[in-house]
């Protein structure tokens, strides 16, 4: 199943005419959700706590904006926020203020948050208060990009308004993956998935042509996700939880279930499937 996410730059939600339009064309579209790249929203901290900026509030406002459009037709919502190696940036806080006023007026559409990298460059209190409020506010799903986040964060050459200054002239190896707080997320009932984004483009030349075996034995090898208590633990991720992110039907393995599903004859446990190129891989079509 294909989602289009037609996307504007969040500040231009600001304008009730434009998010009102916008919003109208999407929802003429069967099969879309309305889309917004959150950028970078500067806060500036005292003693580790945000004491709020004109940055921040105007995301805000843009938030309520987008969110009460959303609302209006009947959509649901994919943000790119937080996909910075700014440690001063955490959208997902006026992000979280928004989407608490829309919840308590009645909008129930699902939520993608993508990326949210720099909440893994934040103190522990606004770590805890960011997670302690997304899982509150649901339905919604943290999605990683593992291909794109390790190729553009703590890259060289970044520079504002996209991220922290790192000079593109001297030889420097990237200190930090660029993922979001996946275990912390998962241990605190946040829904999460994880994805491509980006392939073969400008942002990201290689990626995985869309190849969900090869995000999820990604993820699992640069999230450290092996220390699950079962091999399968983090499978939903490329599977029923990516499902429920785009609210499509999730294919459930079971006795009267349709066999939409891909089968990897020569992986006889979890090491074999990600050491392996799989290329004898089946998929059986659906109804099968």
């Amino acid at each position: 199943e294909l989602q289009g996410a037609p996307t504007l730059s969040l500040p231009l939600y600001r304008d009730r005419a434009v998010a009102a339009a916008h919003a109208e064309e999407v929802a003429s579209i069967p099969g879309l959700v309305l889309g917004a790249y959150c950028g970078v929203a500067v806060t500036p901290r005292c003693a580790g706590v945000v004491v709020g900026s004109d940055a921040s509030a105007e995301a805000e406002d843009a938030l309520d904006a987008l969110f009460a459009a959303a609302a209006s037709r009947s959509l649901d919502v994919d943000l790119h926020i937080d996909e910075t190696n700014e440690p001063a940036s955490c959208v997902l806080l006026p992000c979280c203020k928004a989407l608490a006023r829309a919840r308590a007026a009645g909008f129930r559409g699902h939520v993608v948050l993508g990326h949210a990298t720099s909440l893994s460059l934040q103190p522990p209190l606004i770590r805890e208060q960011v997670i302690s409020q997304l899982r509150l506010l649901g339905p919604l799903t943290v999605v990683v990009n593992p291909f794109t986040n390790l190729g553009l964060m703590d890259r060289r050459g970044t520079s504002p308004p996209v991220g922290a200054d790192i000079d593109a002239t001297a030889p420097r190896t990237p200190q930090w993956r660029g993922l979001t707080l996946m275990q912390e997320l998962r241990a605190a009932g946040v829904p999460l998935a994880a994805s491509s984004d980006n392939v073969r483009d400008f942002w990201e030349p290689f990626g995985s042509d869309y190849d969900c075996l090869a995000v999820w034995r990604l993820v699992v090898a640069i999230g450290h996700l092996d220390t699950a208590p079962s091999p399968g633990h983090w499978a939903d991720l490329v599977s029923t939880s990516a499902a429920a992110a785009c609210a499509a039907q999730p294919a459930l393995i079971g006795a009267g279930s349709p066999a939409d599903l891909v089968l990897f004859p020569s992986a006889r446990r979890l090491s074999e499937l990600f050491a392996r190129p799989q290329s004898d891989r089946l998929p059986l079509p659906p109804g099968r």
